[in-house]
């Protein structure tokens, strides 16, 4: 039999120096317990690291089913590893880019954004999720939930232009002219890189166009035109003005802009058509009244 001496219980508080309360203790058990759980943990530990290794050595030598199956044991069996947020990332870029089971993707993307809040990874998580809602599921108003969310917690995220697009896409494909507008036009006050400026520029005319605001459309192109000429939107930026200025009557500039992009144009057989229609009206126009 174990005698356990007498001794007025110990409480060790936030802040105290634990190693130190725990070694002063007169409570063999506890003491015994607290080190065994110590060595327990140490050894889940070790345990963790060497499956992740054995993922990470399967992953580099092209071993993709053995590396899948490992990474889903690793984020079972350890869901506080450190390197379990990163995993979650893979097996959500797996399900969705390569099994193709977005449901999936979703389950894991969620995990991570839910779990860690402001980790690492959390970013690229929420962009996954907004990207799979937008443009897998058509969902726009959960899209938008996830970019939002990445718009609040990382506001200096390099990714946040492209963040800030999207969120002005969705409303786009939401019909909701106005508030893509705002979102577009807020996003080139910011000035980011040329690509993203001359896509929020478009974009812009295309809302002023929806918003049956004809001359503001034509003076966004114009600018689009002017300040990216060598843009690979152009083409698609001067058919867009072109058809703008039809639809507002002005019939020759119009056609102008139509010869120029023909042979620029993926389909050249849309502009020939496009083209008669306008020289047809043009025609009439200068017909002398009575004729």
């Amino acid at each position: 039999m174990i005698i356990v001496p007498f001794s007025s219980p110990r409480c060790i508080t936030p802040g105290a120096n634990i190693s130190r309360a725990l070694f002063r203790s007169h409570h063999p058990l506890v003491f015994g317990l607290i080190i065994s759980g110590f060595f327990f943990l140490n050894c889940q530990k070790n345990q963790a690291d060497l499956l992740y290794q054995q993922y990470e050595s399967a992953k580099l030598a092209g071993k993709n089913e053995d590396a899948h199956s490992l990474a889903e044991e690793m984020v079972k069996k350890y869901p506080t590893h450190p390197r379990t947020p990163e995993i979650l990332l893979e097996l959500g870029r797996v399900y969705k880019f390569t099994v193709l089971q977005p449901e999936k993707a979703v389950e894991y993307l969620r995990r991570i954004v839910y779990s860690y809040p402001v980790g690492e990874f959390t970013p690229k998580a929420l962009f996954e999720l907004g990207d799979l809602y937008q443009y897998h599921f058509q969902d726009y108003n959960r899209a938008l939930v996830y970019y939002q969310r990445f718009v609040d917690l990382f506001p200096n995220d390099s990714g946040i232009g492209e963040v800030r697009f999207r969120i002005g896409d969705c409303f786009l494909r939401q019909g909701n002219y106005e508030q893509a507008r705002v979102e577009f036009v807020t996003l080139i006050q910011q000035n980011p890189e040329p690509s993203l400026l001359a896509k929020a520029y478009f974009n812009v005319g295309k809302c002023y166009y929806y918003l049956g605001n004809l001359q503001a459309a034509i003076s966004t192109y114009q600018s689009l035109i002017r300040r990216f000429p060598a843009s690979e939107l152009i083409p698609e930026v001067k058919f867009s003005l072109a058809s703008t200025l039809e639809e507002d009557g002005d019939l020759e500039p119009a056609l102008k802009l139509f010869q120029e992009i023909r042979n620029s144009y993926p389909n050249p057989r849309v502009i020939d058509l496009t083209l008669e229609k306008i020289k047809n009206r043009i025609g009439h126009a200068h017909k002398p009244k009575g004729e």
